[in-house]
């Protein structure tokens, strides 16, 4: 078994997708804290664009779960923003073209919890 956490509508059919709300295409709703699998059951977790929606306190409660879930020889993908990156785009910008996306990459949108 391989699990998407925190899948939001990017969920994959090869995996058991894993989130906060129940979206489109989400398997399992939950808190990714508090993982709904057995011990060294999972194979694989793919942690795509998720953490940097936590409060910075809680991600170390993600990642002991994910390491408590992860069989030994498993596999734990993150992809978090490059936060240098962003900000020098938001930089490098013209005035006009700083606002809309470019500042929501920074401070998240802001609608729900989880996107601060």
């Amino acid at each position: 078994m391989k699990i998407n956490l925190g899948s939001g509508n990017r969920c994959y059919a090869d995996f058991v997708n894993c989130d906060l709300y129940n979206t489109s295409g989400c398997n399992v709703v939950c808190d990714i804290r508090k993982l709904p699998f057995l011990s060294n059951s999972v194979q694989g977790i793919l942690c795509e664009h998720v953490l940097e929606h936590l409060p910075r306190h809680t991600v170390s409660e993600v990642l002991q779960e994910c390491y408590r879930v992860l069989q030994p020889s498993g596999i734990l993908k993150i992809e978090v923003p490059d936060l240098e990156w962003v900000l020098q785009d938001w930089l490098n910008a013209p005035e006009d073209q700083r606002w809309g996306h470019r500042i929501e990459r920074i401070y998240g949108l802001q609608c729900h919890e989880g996107e601060f």
